[in-house]
């Protein structure tokens, strides 16, 4: 694996017409310009461009990212990029999983925290986001997470942690199962939305009923998922062209997912980087593609539950991967499993419920989210 040091160096050109475009844009007609109904509000978003294009300093943003250590590793012809930052000790190392819409900046704050108690910290974009490439075949989640394997064990790490949330709770899942030898613990921020599809509805309790029917109702409103899955390059039209419509889209989501009203200049550095890498077409593509289809239809589809009864034991659940798994929930993100439900799928040796936060716990809370990953961590190398 050719792995090469990586800075981020935007063209001043590309900066130059960020701005342009962002002076040049066509406003919609709205009625109620203050009105945060139906997403954001017209107000908020033009001033939070105006922001942008007159007083947010990208120089400044871009020196102190590159106070990261960050690299790039060709794995067969696709470039990842990670952040891979040393410890000072022997402690288990750490990969930092992220997902959609935010990118290898999930972890920025949680970064200086981990090598501080020790561990080294592996932090990839994923496929297709931000400084990343993308594979020229379908983009699943196995292949992403097998691709994530193979930087970290390329890296020189044998044995290794792996956290994630969002999309990253899912690759995450998939080493855990794929490769239990190589992880030593599992932490996650929320239950893959995909377990929902192996379990027996018939046999949960009333609490975990309760969860699956709040978990359905969630998806039913969740329009951006349908809308990103269906029609992904329509979308990603407007996105990759006008800067203020992939604010409006990613930041809109941001604000929304999150427990308090998050820092623009953090903001403005997200989205910056989607901007500036033009991923908006690419980082979509877990939508459309990160599910085998095999994974949406069952065996017994008379049960009403796709994916009932596919482990062949009856149970409606895939066995549990033999990883000590910690669970660390944010009370304002979307939903949260009942830790019952959890241990259908997991070797829960810690449940924690944070003070706050909501669906960007180790943004909106980075050292408590350090915090947990450390006590997992510590609990694991005591057995």
């Amino acid at each position: 694996m050719d792995i090469r040091p990586f800075t981020i160096e935007i063209p001043q050109h590309q900066i130059d017409d960020l701005a342009a475009r962002l002076e040049a844009t066509r406003w919609p007609n709205a009625v109620a310009p203050a009105a945060e109904e139906r997403g954001m509000s017209l107000a908020w978003l033009r001033s939070a461009a105006e922001h942008w294009r007159t007083s947010f300093d990208w120089r400044a943003i871009e020196k102190e990212l590159n106070r990261l250590p960050q690299f790039t590793a060709d794995l067969g012809g696709t470039a990842l990029h990670v952040v891979h930052a040393r410890g000072h000790g022997d402690k288990m190392p750490v990969l930092l999983v992220h997902g959609w819409p935010d990118s290898f900046l999930r972890y920025r704050a949680v970064i200086p925290l981990l090598v501080a108690a020790g561990h080294d910290v592996i932090v990839p974009s994923l496929p297709g986001f931000a400084f990343s490439g993308q594979p020229d075949g379908p983009l699943r989640l196995a292949g992403a997470a097998e691709q994530l394997h193979t930087l970290v064990t390329g890296l020189g790490y044998q044995r290794y942690a792996v956290s994630g949330g969002d999309w990253g709770a899912g690759i995450a899942d998939h080493l855990a199962t794929t490769h239990p030898e190589a992880i030593a613990a599992l932490h996650l921020t929320d239950v893959p939305f995909t377990k929902s599809f192996q379990v027996d509805r018939s046999a949960v309790s009333a609490e975990e009923q309760d969860y699956l029917a709040t978990a359905g109702e969630w998806f039913q409103q969740a329009a951006y998922f349908g809308i990103q899955a269906a029609e992904p390059t329509a979308l990603a039209s407007g996105l990759s062209d006008s800067p203020t419509a992939l604010l409006a889209w990613i930041a809109g989501k941001i604000r929304d997912w999150s427990d308090a009203e998050p820092d623009l200049s953090t903001l403005l550095t997200e989205v910056s980087v989607h901007w500036f890498t033009n991923d908006a077409r690419s980082s979509l593509r877990l939508y459309s593609e990160a599910i085998d289809p095999s994974a949406w239809a069952g065996d017994d589809e008379e049960s009403g539950d796709a994916g009932a009864g596919r482990d062949g034991g009856g149970s409606g659940s895939t066995p549990a991967p033999s990883v000590p798994t910690g669970l660390t929930f944010f009370p304002h993100d979307f939903v949260t499993a009942p830790r019952a439900y959890a241990e259908r799928f997991y070797d829960v040796r810690r449940c924690t419920m944070a003070p706050s936060g909501g669906h960007f716990g180790a943004v909106e809370l980075p050292a408590f989210f350090a915090d947990e990953v450390v006590a997992l961590l510590t609990e694991v190398s005591q057995d």
